[in-house]
């Protein structure tokens, strides 16, 4: 809730609550591998890590903005469809480019992309159960 009384849309709608939530999962649990990895392996080993994360998260970001707006109908079908694949083109071209560039290597980009999962994972776990009705 806003401080003047008014509600957000977050506060409004529990799909753009549950979706911040998977966001800042993804991103703390990326972030947590990293500093894992930069432990254990050292320091490319981590950029690697924190690359395959951010790119989860903005994956993630990307098709709830494409899929919200394809369901919604909003603009045009079409349009979203271009977003959607301009996004998988541009996730292959950045792990390509990181990957050449041996800014990174493929696994810890992997398990980078692991945060995702498990991010999604928590968030759904952690959300209140259904409570029983007695009888």
């Amino acid at each position: 809730m806003r401080k003047d009384g008014g509600t957000t849309r977050a506060d409004a709608d529990p799909d753009v609550r549950s979706l911040s939530r998977m966001l800042v999962a993804t991103l703390t649990l990326g972030g947590l591998f990293a500093v894992v990895a930069l432990a254990l392996q050292g320091y490319r080993f981590a950029v690697g890590v924190a690359a395959g994360a951010l790119l989860s998260t903005v994956n993630l970001w990307v098709i709830s903005r494409v899929v919200a707006a394809l369901l919604g109908r909003r603009g045009r079908p079409t349009f979203w469809a271009l977003v959607g694949t301009g996004k998988a083109i541009a996730l292959f071209g950045a792990v390509y480019l990181l990957v050449i560039a041996r800014l990174a290597d493929i696994l810890p980009l992997v398990l980078g992309f692991g945060a995702l999962p498990l991010g999604i994972l928590l968030v759904n776990l952690s959300a209140a159960a259904p409570e029983d009705e007695p009888g």
